[in-house]
């Protein structure tokens, strides 16, 4: 089998709850423990180990705290650093929502509109899910605002909008770090990013779209590159761009028979997409174009490659300062 590395440094994991370390060791499953899983590290580099040691075949995978010289090594773009042996190995590195990776042989990206060299990596779904009670049947009176808190919008916590959404008999509810698992008693989700830039915006995944028809729940969404592209159909998500368009889009839902149960069908028809499985292929697939691409092209020398990721890294640093990159 062809070894394929996940770097995970010692400053990464002395963060972690004592649950991380057992799962790294075997004792848990990602189901078991997905509430602990808020660290975008630990999402895109543990998670991705943890699910992909269960379908070890043509490749074996190891979690190291260390690239391992000359091998497949997969970062996270925060542990993406020479100190931690980007420049040793054949590099992977999960660009997650950063800007762009200063070096690598091969970028993820998140988004589905990645482009040029770089490959699109869908998100699993998320771990540990628990699907709407179906004996909610089409009922909408409790909708939740998915998301982390820097992101989310003021106006959702003004009692002048509470009051609007409880005359629509809505109840509002928060879904944000270690808590995104429990859709039971969801019968909506809301998700939008007001004031992030397009070129911010283009590094965000469609998770939430994906974990919602996952769960069968309707999802309200925000205007979003990621969501855009997976859209085939009107009711796959409804768009909104502010309190106005949420309230109007909440009350076209309650005043229309049969519009949530749309909603609820098409869940159903595109939650199959976020199969593991699919993503377990798709993960593969990397592996083995990596490989292949590892024996076809001689390495650049280690020189070579830290005048490119010093260029990146100053390119990331004039973003910053030129106000090109706000998140």
């Amino acid at each position: 089998m062809t070894p394929v590395y996940f770097v995970i440094p010692e400053t990464q994991r002395k963060k972690w709850p004592a649950q991380l370390h057992e799962a790294a060791l075997g004792q848990y499953s990602v189901d078991e423990i997905a509430a602990f899983f808020t660290a975008g590290v630990d999402v895109h580099i543990l998670q991705t180990w943890l699910l992909l040691k269960e379908r070890e075949r043509e490749f074996s995978f190891h979690l190291v705290s260390h690239a391992v010289k000359d091998e497949i090594c997969v970062f996270h773009y925060d542990n993406a650093k020479p100190r931690h042996g980007l420049l040793d190995c054949f590099s992977i590195v999960v660009r997650a929502d950063r800007p762009p990776v200063p070096y690598a042989d091969i970028v993820l990206e998140q988004n589905p509109l990645a482009s040029g060299a770089a490959w699109h990596m869908p998100h699993w779904v998320q771990p540990g899910l628990i699907p709407r009670d179906e004996s909610r049947a089409d009922r909408l009176e409790r909708i939740a605002l998915v998301g982390s808190r820097q992101y989310q919008p003021s106006w959702v916590f003004e009692s002048a909008f509470l009051k609007r959404m409880s005359d629509l008999g809505i109840e509002l509810t928060l879904m944000d770090a270690g808590n995104w698992c429990d859709y039971s008693r969801i019968d909506a989700i809301v998700a939008l990013r007001p004031g992030l830039s397009l070129r911010v915006l283009q590094t965000k995944p469609a998770s939430k779209l994906i974990n919602a028809w996952a769960a069968g729940t309707p999802a309200l969404l925000g205007v979003e590159p990621a969501y855009q592209a997976l859209r085939s159909h009107p009711l796959d998500y409804l768009e909104i761009t502010g309190p106005e368009s949420l309230l109007c889009n909440l009350r076209r839902i309650k005043q229309t028979p049969g519009l949530y149960a749309a909603l609820r069908q098409r869940c159903a028809l595109r939650a199959p997409e976020g199969d593991r499985a699919r993503v377990c292929a798709r993960w593969l697939d990397l592996f083995t174009h990596a490989a292949e691409m590892k024996k076809r092209n001689a390495p650049h020398c280690r020189a070579r490659k830290m005048v490119l990721y010093t260029g990146g890294r100053l390119h990331t640093a004039f973003l910053k300062r030129s106000g090109l990159w706000k998140d």
